[in-house]
């Protein structure tokens, strides 16, 4: 190999597996810090009070559920990671409160439509349309999960993947804890 053929070859960073792996590099790197922004947004404490309408048609408010435990579950119809959580939300929802909420997933009929074809309950998703529960909660990212406990405390939050094992531990803890007595 002659100096003429060393000099042609381009340096890594501008190769194609080059840019990939400094994409990759870049992901590793900035993910801790996006993910902790994202976990900062969130609240916590009193779970903010709101009311809002099922895609069914049912208004309620979250005082409803005051006295036992609800999840408050933030998904998009678009969301892959949603996809694969949501079997393990429907089983969730065999034992306890759920709230679904649709975020960026477009109209009511193509929310209700996604649902029937995924088998999701209609009767416990809000779609989100103009993101008011998205920023009371800070569920910028999805899926978001929030366990409210039934004094009305957020006692669970997580963005990100969370399974059935992992949620139904968190309300078996729920359900363990001696009632909060108001003196």
């Amino acid at each position: 190999m002659s100096d003429s053929d060393l000099t042609d070859k381009p340096p890594f960073w501008k190769t194609s597996s080059g840019k990939n792996a400094l994409i990759v590099l870049a992901i590793v790197i900035f993910y801790p810090f996006v993910h902790s922004f994202l976990i900062k947004q969130s609240i916590e404490g009193p779970a903010p009070e709101f009311s809002a309408t099922y895609v069914s048609g049912e208004s309620f408010d979250l005082k409803d559920y005051q006295g036992q435990p609800v999840l408050i579950h933030f998904w998009a119809t678009w969301c892959e990671i949603c996809e694969v959580e949501r079997p393990d939300i429907e089983k969730i929802a065999e034992r306890y409160q759920v709230i679904n909420v649709a975020i960026q997933s477009g109209s009511d009929k193509s929310v209700l439509e996604f649902a029937e074809k995924s088998n999701m309950n209609p009767g416990r998703i809000v779609n989100d349309k103009n993101q008011q529960l998205e920023t009371l909660y800070g569920a910028h990212a999805v899926p978001a999960s929030f366990i409210v406990d039934a004094a009305g405390e957020i006692r669970y939050f997580k963005h990100g993947y969370s399974g059935f094992k992992k949620l139904n531990a968190e309300f078996n803890l729920l359900e363990a804890e001696p009632p909060k007595s108001n003196n």
